[in-house]
Protein backbone atom coordinates (compact mmCIF):
# COMPACT_ATOMS: atom_id res chain seq x y z
CA UNK A 1 0.00 0.00 0.00
CA UNK A 2 2.85 2.33 1.02
CA UNK A 3 4.96 1.41 -1.86
CA UNK A 4 1.70 2.40 -4.66
CA UNK A 5 1.18 5.46 -2.37
CA UNK A 6 4.62 6.68 -2.49
CA UNK A 7 5.50 5.72 -6.17
CA UNK A 8 1.90 8.01 -7.19
CA UNK A 9 3.08 10.89 -5.15
CA UNK A 10 6.37 11.52 -5.85
CA UNK A 11 6.16 9.93 -9.84
CA UNK A 12 8.32 7.37 -9.20
CA UNK A 13 9.11 3.31 -9.66
CA UNK A 14 8.54 0.97 -6.92
CA UNK A 15 8.33 -2.51 -7.95
CA UNK A 16 9.34 -4.22 -5.11
CA UNK A 17 11.22 -4.78 -1.80
CA UNK A 18 13.97 -7.36 -1.78
CA UNK A 19 13.84 -10.15 0.22
CA UNK A 20 16.97 -9.53 2.43
CA UNK A 21 14.95 -6.01 3.10
CA UNK A 22 11.69 -7.71 3.59
CA UNK A 23 13.34 -9.65 6.11
CA UNK A 24 14.75 -6.92 8.30
CA UNK A 25 11.04 -5.05 7.97
CA UNK A 26 9.63 -7.82 9.57
CA UNK A 27 11.70 -8.52 12.22
CA UNK A 28 11.89 -5.08 13.26
CA UNK A 29 9.53 -4.46 16.16
CA UNK A 30 8.41 -0.67 15.34
CA UNK A 31 8.16 0.94 18.65
CA UNK A 32 6.37 3.71 16.85
CA UNK A 33 3.09 3.51 14.75
CA UNK A 34 2.59 2.88 11.55
CA UNK A 35 3.95 6.20 9.75
CA UNK A 36 7.41 4.57 11.28
CA UNK A 37 7.29 2.06 8.66
CA UNK A 38 5.53 4.54 5.98
CA UNK A 39 8.84 7.08 6.43
CA UNK A 40 11.29 4.52 6.43
CA UNK A 41 9.82 2.91 2.78
CA UNK A 42 9.45 6.49 1.81
CA UNK A 43 12.77 7.66 2.71
CA UNK A 44 14.56 3.67 0.85
CA UNK A 45 12.68 4.86 -1.96
CA UNK A 46 14.81 8.04 -2.64
CA UNK A 47 17.85 5.53 -3.13
CA UNK A 48 16.14 2.90 -5.35
CA UNK A 49 17.64 2.57 -8.76
CA UNK A 50 15.47 2.28 -12.14
CA UNK A 51 14.76 -1.31 -11.32
CA UNK A 52 12.39 0.05 -8.94
CA UNK A 53 13.68 -2.33 -5.90
CA UNK A 54 13.89 -1.08 -2.52
CA UNK A 55 17.25 -3.08 -1.39
CA UNK A 56 18.63 -4.16 1.97
CA UNK A 57 21.28 -1.01 1.51
CA UNK A 58 18.27 1.33 1.31
CA UNK A 59 16.99 1.01 4.73
CA UNK A 60 19.12 3.81 6.23
CA UNK A 61 17.07 3.63 9.94
CA UNK A 62 20.00 3.36 12.14
CA UNK A 63 17.03 2.05 14.73
CA UNK A 64 16.30 -0.38 12.35
CA UNK A 65 19.80 -1.48 11.27
CA UNK A 66 20.58 -2.59 14.65
CA UNK A 67 20.29 -6.15 15.72
CA UNK A 68 17.58 -6.91 18.19
CA UNK A 69 19.22 -9.06 21.38
CA UNK A 70 16.50 -11.64 20.38
CA UNK A 71 17.29 -12.00 16.57
CA UNK A 72 18.56 -15.01 15.28
CA UNK A 73 21.39 -14.49 13.26
CA UNK A 74 21.19 -17.24 10.56
CA UNK A 75 23.45 -17.36 7.98
CA UNK A 76 22.19 -20.35 6.34
CA UNK A 77 18.44 -18.51 6.21
CA UNK A 78 20.48 -15.33 5.32
CA UNK A 79 22.36 -17.01 2.12
CA UNK A 80 19.00 -19.35 1.17
CA UNK A 81 17.24 -16.11 0.81
CA UNK A 82 19.76 -13.94 -1.51
CA UNK A 83 19.83 -17.17 -3.38
CA UNK A 84 15.79 -16.77 -3.91
CA UNK A 85 15.64 -13.64 -4.56
CA UNK A 86 18.79 -14.28 -7.41
CA UNK A 87 16.34 -16.83 -8.88
CA UNK A 88 13.40 -14.83 -8.75
CA UNK A 89 15.12 -11.84 -10.44
CA UNK A 90 16.90 -14.13 -12.93
CA UNK A 91 13.79 -15.21 -14.46
CA UNK A 92 11.85 -11.78 -14.41
CA UNK A 93 14.90 -10.64 -16.27
CA UNK A 94 14.43 -13.74 -18.89
CA UNK A 95 10.81 -12.88 -19.32
CA UNK A 96 9.78 -16.39 -18.15
CA UNK A 97 12.73 -17.99 -19.50
CA UNK A 98 14.04 -20.52 -17.18
CA UNK A 99 17.19 -21.85 -20.14
CA UNK A 100 18.62 -17.95 -20.13
CA UNK A 101 17.83 -17.60 -16.31
CA UNK A 102 19.52 -20.79 -15.66
CA UNK A 103 22.69 -19.42 -17.79
CA UNK A 104 22.60 -16.09 -16.55
CA UNK A 105 23.26 -17.79 -12.64
CA UNK A 106 25.94 -19.99 -13.96
CA UNK A 107 23.44 -23.25 -12.86
CA UNK A 108 21.88 -25.54 -14.77
CA UNK A 109 18.71 -25.95 -15.82
CA UNK A 110 17.92 -29.16 -13.92
CA UNK A 111 19.83 -27.10 -10.61
CA UNK A 112 17.57 -23.84 -11.41
CA UNK A 113 14.41 -26.26 -11.18
CA UNK A 114 15.69 -28.14 -8.12
CA UNK A 115 15.96 -24.53 -6.51
CA UNK A 116 12.50 -23.36 -7.62
CA UNK A 117 11.21 -25.95 -6.03
CA UNK A 118 13.35 -26.44 -2.79
CA UNK A 119 12.19 -22.23 -2.46
CA UNK A 120 8.85 -22.62 -3.25
CA UNK A 121 9.01 -20.19 -6.26
CA UNK A 122 5.93 -20.38 -8.13
CA UNK A 123 5.06 -19.60 -12.12
CA UNK A 124 2.73 -16.64 -10.79
CA UNK A 125 5.59 -15.31 -8.55
CA UNK A 126 8.22 -14.99 -11.61
CA UNK A 127 5.82 -13.70 -14.28
CA UNK A 128 6.89 -10.97 -15.75
CA UNK A 129 3.52 -9.57 -16.90
CA UNK A 130 2.54 -8.79 -12.96
CA UNK A 131 3.80 -6.14 -10.43
CA UNK A 132 5.75 -7.68 -8.59
CA UNK A 133 5.22 -6.22 -5.00
CA UNK A 134 6.20 -7.53 -1.36
CA UNK A 135 4.00 -6.24 1.47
Amino acid sequence: HFMSKIAEKDSITLKQISIPALTLLKNYEWPGNIRELENTIERASHYTGEDGIIQLQHLQNEKLNTISSNENLNLKKCMEDTEREWIVRAILKNNGRKTKAAQDLGISRTSLYEKMSKYGITTAETDSSEDTVCT
